[in-house]
């Protein structure tokens, strides 16, 4: 054991750079389904039947709405990005790559996440993170219910501080990759769905719990799309 801590005390002074045992778990992450379902790379998992179950019946409490709002969306309704809302010293935006990306290495003494791997949850695709202004974009963070569909359907009626909650909400965030971020955009199942069929579950499923958690409306050519991928699923 004292040999282990020497090599890791020489790798730290070596790299800047500490290697984390696997990833981090998130206290304030949902828990991993645990009825059969496969573990999946990434923050989300493989849905298993209880999920789909469940995804089924919050659907189904979720009111119809097409959507509107009586302001224009704008960003800073949702507060500063990636604010420190658990109170843990990192910024949310390492939070959820500690906890998504596989061989995490984090610069000695803060939360920064130097690099690490990601296996897109979405499309399968393997990115390798590298911290810097030429590299980091490469991996990005999904709001997987976009913050301008929950404008359009009731956050614009929140307090400042529930907008800043959802915001940096670990259910609601996922690390993909900046292909990924890039296509499905603010759009909600009804405009995009994972090219993937295993993609395409973990996306939906996500997609209506957190509508379920915080009561938006759902627009009814989501509902319909959701309606067509859950029972493949």
């Amino acid at each position: 054991m004292a040999a282990i801590a020497v090599a890791m005390t020489v790798a730290v002074l070596a790299t800047g750079c500490v290697m984390l045992p696997g990833r981090v778990a998130d206290p304030t992450a949902p828990p991993r389904a645990t009825d059969g379902a496969s573990a999946r790379p990434g923050g989300l998992s493989a849905p298993g039947p209880a999920a789909v179950a469940a995804a089924k019946r919050d659907l189904a409490g979720l009111a119809v709405d097409r959507g509107g709002a009586s302001a224009a969306y704008d960003r800073a309704a949702f507060g500063e990005p990636w604010a420190d809302v658990d109170g843990n010293g990192c910024d949310t935006r390492n939070d959820v790559l500690r906890r998504d990306l596989r061989g995490v290495a984090v610069r000695a003494g803060t939360c920064r996440v130097s690099r690490g791997v990601l296996i897109d949850p979405y499309d399968g695709e393997r990115v390798a993170f590298v911290s810097g202004a030429a590299t980091s974009e490469l991996v990005q963070i999904d709001h997987v219910v976009s913050l301008s569909y929950a404008w359009r359907h009731g956050a614009e009626a929140w307090t400042a501080a529930r907008r800043l909650a959802f915001a940096n909400d670990p259910r609601d965030l996922v690390a993909v990759s900046e292909r990924m971020n890039d296509v499905k955009g603010p759009f909600g199942p009804g405009q995009w769905l994972p090219p993937s069929a295993t993609g395409r579950c973990v996306f939906v499923v996500r997609w209506v719990a957190v509508m379920a958690e915080y009561g938006l409306t759902v627009h009814p050519g989501d509902r319909a799309a959701v309606e067509r991928v859950l029972p493949t699923c």
